[in-house]
């Protein structure tokens, strides 16, 4: 009788490769064919005057186009030159928020809020506050939202 030798062709550690490897692809498919949507609204700022003169106060409103999406919590940083323009007043008074977490301010360089409606809302133009500046200088400033 001759003898009979079995030899295996795969080793248990590319098996287990093998299925670590496919699992990987089947789960990078899933996340690739089913994307997360991103829900996002408009800031927009709203002003009378675009041209000011020196020493002049002027009004920009800051609203938000929630995009027929129902939201309830906005968040920001609104950005200024500091060097051009001098912030005199925020008005919160008319806003959409009913709740503020962090109330406008001016800190870290620039004014930060944070807000809440309980209920939500879907608004095409909400106002959020108003802010209030006077021109210091001569100049072209872009006022800018993060």
């Amino acid at each position: 009788m001759k003898n009979f030798k079995l030899q295996l062709k795969y080793s248990p550690k590319s098996y287990v490769l093998t299925s670590f490897l496919c699992l990987f692809f089947l789960i990078s498919i899933f996340y690739i064919l089913n994307p997360v949507p991103v829900l996002a609204s408009i800031f927009s700022f709203d002003t009378q005057s675009k041209n000011v003169s020196l020493g002049q106060q002027f009004k920009i409103d800051l609203n938000i186009n929630t995009e027929k999406e129902n939201i309830n919590a906005v968040e920001g940083k609104v950005t200024f030159p500091a060097d051009l323009l001098d912030l005199s007043e925020i008005r919160s008074g008319n806003s959409v928020v009913n709740f503020w977490i962090d109330k406008p301010e001016f800190k870290n360089g620039g004014i930060v809020f944070s807000g809440i409606t309980p209920s939500g809302y879907i608004l095409d133009k909400g106002l959020i506050f108003s802010l209030v500046f006077k021109a210091k200088k001569v100049g072209s400033a872009s006022i800018n939202i993060e």
